[in-house]
C-alpha cells in the first residue's frame, strides 16, 4: 500500500500485521532528519488570513499525544534515502471536511523534523477491520407526550444499522425529518436520513460511513488545497471546482466515522417552511477507544 503525497520528492509504502503498521518513507534526496515523533494526530484543514489578494488554505497537524520515534535510515544508489519505522495500535482514521474544504481528521501519524526545512508528516489512512456498531440509549424520539405526537421508534437492525420507524400524524406538521448530526472539534455536519409527509409512516436507516483506505498521506504546513482535493476525490467526494489554491465540495464529506466523533439522532419537524428540532438522543459507537477527540 502506497502514498498520496502533497510534498514533492516524498513517497511511502506500508503494510499492516497484528495491528502494527510497518512503514517505509522515501525521500528523493538525502534529507537530514533531526528528530521524529509518533502518536495519534489531529489534522485541521483551515483557511488563514490572506497574504495579498488570495485566501490561504493549509493543513495544520498536531499530536494528541506523542513519544519519540526510533527509525532506521538507509541510502539507495539512486541518491534517495529510506526511513523505516513501525506504528503500533493502528486505528481507522475519522473526520469531517466541510464544503469549503475546512475540516478535521484524526489518524495515527509520524512527524519528521527536517534540518533547514518544514516538518514532514506521514499520516496513516488504514481501513478498519470490523464496522463500528451503533448504540442507542433511547427507544423513541417524540415531539411531545401526547398520543398523536410525531414520533420515531428507534431500534438496531441485524446489520448494526440504526432503524427509525417515523410516524407523522395528519395534523401538526407538514413533514418530519430524521437527521444524524456529527460533531468533531469545531466542525459539525448533518446527514439527512429521510423525511416523512404528514399522515404517513416510513422506516429510515443509518449506518456509519466507512472508507476503503490503503495509503499514507504525506503533507507539510505548506501543502496546497488543489493537491488535497485530489485525495478527497479518490475517497469519493464530489469536487465542483479545483485549482492549486481553490476547491469546493458539493456537500460536506465524512472521511470516515469512528472513535472520538460525537453523534446525535434528531427528529426535526417542518411547519409552514420552518424547521425545528423536536427531540434528539446521543448515539455512540461500541468499542470506540477514548481520548482521540
Amino acid at each position: 500500500m502506497s502514498a498520496y503525497s502533497l510534498v514533492p520528492g516524498f513517497d511511502a509504502v506500508y503494510k499492516v500485521m497484528d495491528n502494527t503498521a510497518s512503514v517505509m518513507l522515501r525521500s528523493e534526496s538525502p534529507t537530514k532528519v533531526e528528530s521524529a515523533a509518533i502518536g495519534p494526530a489531529r489534522v485541521a484543514f483551515v483557511w488563514l488570513p490572506p497574504k495579498g489578494p488570495k485566501r490561504r488554505w493549509r493543513p495544520q497537524p498536531t499530536f494528541i499525544s506523542q513519544e519519540p520515534l526510533n527509525f532506521s535510515t538507509s541510502d539507495v544508489d539512486d541518491g534517495s534515502r529510506l526511513y523505516e519505522f513501525a506504528i503500533e495500535d493502528v486505528f481507522p482514521p475519522f473526520g469531517i471536511v466541510k464544503e469549503d474544504c475546512s475540516g478535521l481528521l484524526v489518524a495515527p501519524a509520524v512527524c519528521f523534523s527536517i534540518s533547514r526545512g518544514p516538518s514532514i508528516w506521514a499520516i496513516l489512512l488504514h481501513s478498519g477491520w470490523t464496522p463500528p456498531k451503533p448504540q442507542m440509549p433511547v427507544s423513541e424520539l417524540s415531539s411531545s407526550s401526547e398520543p398523536d405526537a410525531a414520533k420515531a421508534l428507534i431500534g438496531l437492525g441485524d446489520s448494526g444499522a440504526v432503524v427509525g420507524e417515523v410516524h407523522v400524524p395528519q395534523e401538526g406538521f407538514d413533514r418530519v425529518r430524521l437527521v444524524m448530526r456529527r460533531e468533531l472539534g469545531a466542525f459539525s455536519s448533518e446527514q439527512l436520513l429521510g423525511e416523512v409527509e404528514k399522515g404517513s409512516t416510513k422506516t429510515l436507516l443509518w449506518l456509519p460511513i466507512l472508507r476503503d483506505f490503503g495509503t499514507v498521506l504525506i503533507c507539510e504546513a505548506d501543502s496546497k488545497l488543489g493537491q488535497f482535493s485530489g485525495l478527497l476525490q479518490q475517497l469519493g467526494a464530489e469536487v465542483t471546482t479545483t485549482s492549486l489554491y481553490k476547491a469546493n465540495l458539493t456537500q460536506d464529506f465524512v472521511i470516515c466515522d469512528g472513535p472520538g466523533m460525537s453523534y446525535h439522532l434528531c427528529l426535526v419537524g417542518e411547519k409552514e417552511g420552518r424547521y425545528d428540532v423536536l427531540d434528539q438522543a446521543p448515539v455512540s459507537l461500541a468499542g470506540s477507544p477514548q481520548g482521540l477527540s
